[in-house]
């Protein structure tokens, strides 16, 4: 409730002088392909095996204004070339691939720079808030100016 409260407190100072289609938010989940759950429903008396969880993921990463405005998703996945693309490059989505398909500081660079020259080319000048992941880099952009949450609480406590 503490963190609640110091949120509400210095979240007005912060987006004071933008536009709420101008403050977005920008979190990456993965997202695991033919997953099965890990519990199911089964008669006491018979036994059941288990097996290996799928290990297949695409990391996944959304921006999103606070009035709806969905940004370009960017997707990570492992294959340099995925048959889903039919040797094109996909239209709609930013894809990269590494070892992992997990998020890493030189593609959420790549990232921040091609948001940034996309906000300067449309005159936008935005508010990025985002988490304190350790690839995501901090540095100065002309249209972004972004806030990451472990930023809140020491600014707050000088209110």
């Amino acid at each position: 409730m503490k963190t609640v409260a110091t949120w509400m407190q210095y979240l007005p100072t912060v987006t004071a002088q933008y536009a709420l289609n101008d403050i977005f938010n920008c979190d990456e989940t993965g997202l695991f392909r033919r997953g099965l759950p890990n519990r199911t429903l089964t008669v006491k008396s018979v036994q059941s095996k288990g097996g290996k969880l799928a290990k297949e993921r695409v990391t996944i990463l959304l921006t999103v204004s606070a009035v709806g405005e969905i940004l370009q998703p960017l997707i990570i996945g492992k294959s340099a070339n995925p048959r889903c693309f039919n040797n094109r490059k996909p239209s709609g989505v930013q894809y990269y691939n590494n070892n992992s398909a997990w998020m890493t500081s030189t593609i959420f660079d790549e990232y921040l720079e091609l948001l940034n020259s996309y906000m300067r080319d449309h005159s936008r000048n935005i508010l990025l808030f985002m988490d304190n992941a350790s690839v995501h880099v901090r540095k100065e952009l002309s249209n972004i100016k972004v806030v990451f949450s472990q930023q809140i609480l020491p600014l707050a406590a000088n209110l």
